[in-house]
């Protein structure tokens, strides 16, 4: 690649073909100068059109645009780099949205151990869902559980284990309930089961549905 005054020389030719080849370089260009901004503003106005097309996207390098900074004239943005960032902005927004949705949806969901929800009628069933969460208890879990198993008192480290494991397989029943697009979740059975190598496995079943509220009306039907 040229120098940077070579490539202001190159502006300053003749020659539409090499003024066009110095705003190319000049756009890939890791460096810059206020001389080069200045001489790349001149060239925006090049009568050549594709000389001053190759000017603007010149100039809106982020070496140039730093120079424009601090000379307190950055180039503003063009209609279409404006309207691409408002279109990820409501992207994200709407992302945003969506996963605040969900996660009331989720938190929503109701489960019970029951086959029958109080108060409320089974509108659909949508099938059973099924979790399974494993985990390592550690070598010092297994360790304070032996321990405690000898001196006869709780191991609150392996009950924070089991704990661990349990809401786990709550969060994933839940989410097999939810794309489903059931409201409920009966007969909700946890199973628990100790693996080698000190791994917890805890297995998460029941039914999911989506559920109605009973009205005053449909109560006394009923």
């Amino acid at each position: 690649m040229n120098t940077l005054n070579e490539l202001l020389q190159m502006l300053d030719s003749t020659n539409a073909n090499t003024r066009y080849e110095a705003c190319e370089q000049l756009r890939i260009s890791n460096v810059s100068s206020e001389q080069v901004v200045l001489a790349l503003e001149k060239s925006l106005k090049d009568k050549d059109l594709d000389v001053a097309d190759a000017a603007q996207r010149a100039i809106r390098a982020e070496a140039h645009q730093q120079i424009l900074v601090k000379l307190g004239r950055a180039t503003p943005k063009s209609e279409t780099e404006l309207q691409a960032e408002t279109l990820r902005g409501k992207a994200r927004e709407n992302e945003i949205k969506a996963n605040e949705e969900k996660k009331k949806a989720l938190a929503s969901i109701v489960i019970v151990t029951t086959p029958l929800l109080e108060k409320h009628t089974v509108e659909e069933y949508l099938g059973i869902v099924s979790a399974e969460v494993v985990l390592g208890t550690g070598f010092l879990t297994e360790f304070s559980a032996s321990l405690v198993d000898i001196l006869g008192v709780r191991s609150d480290k392996f009950q924070n284990k089991l704990k661990e494991a349990k809401d786990a397989a709550m969060r994933e029943l839940r989410m097999r309930a939810y794309e489903l697009h059931a409201n409920a979740i009966l007969s909700v059975d946890l199973d628990y089961s100790v693996l080698t190598n000190n791994m917890l496995m805890v297995v998460a079943n029941g039914t999911a549905v989506r559920v109605e509220k009973l009205t005053n009306n449909k109560s006394s039907e009923q």
